[in-house]
């Protein structure tokens, strides 16, 4: 190539990572240092490089000697790479070092308490997990979590959970998009199958006593009239 740069240097040793060709990355590495424009890309592929080869000392290392990839990637890297060496101790103690948790991070915390039979743990860091980072990846890990450890009657709670997650999201999605009709079909189809998720619940004090309303609910014989006040 006329013209090497971060990006073509960082192509390659992600490439050499992906094969497992830590020779031929280490061989590069010597030049790739001297780049002036070195912003951090090339550290973050060569603790990936390291951390998919299960050398996590080489991959600590870097990581700790260069303070422009301590970042999420690089600690996603980290963790996931000690989870598959099965340094639990390790990953946890990077894990406690994350500033905001994100999804990659906690569900590979998830997969490595499952894999040691920390069931509990596993549950709690995926209740406190957003909704909005339950994709189909961290729900697959805990349902297939539940099936090593044999607690079948989990797993299958869990996945009817997921399907109706899935459920509600798509009649969202079709609300948000004025598609009523695919909407009020879907939701229909929902309680054909029994398919249904914990609906949302408040209340209100009006003249001293208590009224509870939940989504959908049309047994507070006084709702019309307290929407009125509302």
């Amino acid at each position: 190539m006329p013209e090497r740069n971060v990006v073509s240097w960082t192509a390659m040793l992600s490439g050499f990572a992906d094969a497992g060709r830590i020779e031929d990355a280490r061989k590069m590495i010597v030049n790739s240092w001297k780049l002036d424009d070195y912003d951090g890309r090339l550290g973050r592929s060569l603790v990936r490089m390291y951390s998919v080869c299960g050398l996590m000392d080489s991959a600590r290392s870097v990581f700790e000697g260069d303070l422009k990839i301590c970042d999420d990637q690089s600690l996603n890297s980290m963790i996931n790479g000690y989870v598959q060496a099965g340094q639990l101790d390790k990953a946890q103690e990077l894990f406690a070092m994350v500033p905001i948790r994100n999804k990659v991070s906690s569900t590979c915390m998830i997969s490595g308490y499952l894999s040691v039979g920390q069931v509990l743990k596993a549950c709690n860091l995926f209740d406190d997990m957003p909704d909005s980072d339950k994709d189909s990846i961290a729900w697959t890990s805990m349902i297939y979590g539940y099936v090593q450890n044999e607690l079948i009657a989990e797993a299958i709670s869990l996945f009817a959970k997921m399907m109706a997650q899935g459920h509600v999201t798509l009649c969202n999605i079709y609300a948000a998009n004025d598609r009523h009709i695919e909407e009020t079909t879907l939701r229909r189809e929902m309680r054909m199958k029994g398919v249904r998720k914990t609906p949302g619940c408040s209340w209100i004090l009006v003249k001293g006593r208590v009224h509870v309303f939940s989504l959908g609910d049309r047994l507070e014989p006084q709702g019309e009239y307290m929407l009125l006040h509302i």
